[in-house]
């Protein structure tokens, strides 16, 4: 924020512009995990600099590619000029997001819990296409019964 320098934004509040490649075309900064890491790590050096009485620096972005899951073994991966997707990406993508989590504990209970969905085809996150009285049959005999019993 120029106008107050002791402030920094990073993330997903943050509109950072930069010149890439060899036209030097500005773009933004994508609203992605990796780029908010890369924000928090880069203001945390600036004040450390600011602090021992050095200059700010500018941010460079390090673009380090996506990867998407789109479906059970699916996914798409764009790393830098490496370019796959299918059940390779997913399991590429996997292991990106359980080597982000902290401690041992966390990765193994992850792990468990996807190969558990995987092998049981039990997947938490359900696109819903119907309204929530077709969808969720179940939910309203309960809701029914629940009436009828006397709870509210």
């Amino acid at each position: 924020m120029p106008a107050f320098p002791e402030v920094f934004v990073v993330g997903d509040l943050a509109s950072v512009k930069i010149k890439e490649g060899q036209s030097k075309e500005v773009k933004t900064v994508p609203g992605v995990a990796s780029a908010a890491v890369q924000m928090g790590r880069f203001a945390a050096r600036q004040i450390h600099r600011s602090i021992a009485g050095k200059p700010r620096q500018d941010f460079v972005y390090k673009d380090k590619g996506s990867l998407a899951t789109i479906g059970t073994s699916k996914a798409v991966a764009n790393l830098g000029r490496l370019h796959f997707s299918g059940h390779l990406a997913w399991l590429a993508w996997l292991v990106v997001h359980l080597s982000f989590l902290t401690g041992f504990r966390n990765r193994s209970m992850v792990f468990l819990e996807w190969a558990w969905s995987y092998f049981t085809f039990n997947h938490g996150a359900r696109l819903i296409t119907q309204s929530s009285r077709t969808a969720f049959p179940s939910v309203q005999t309960e809701i029914r019964a629940a009436k009828v019993i006397g709870n509210p």
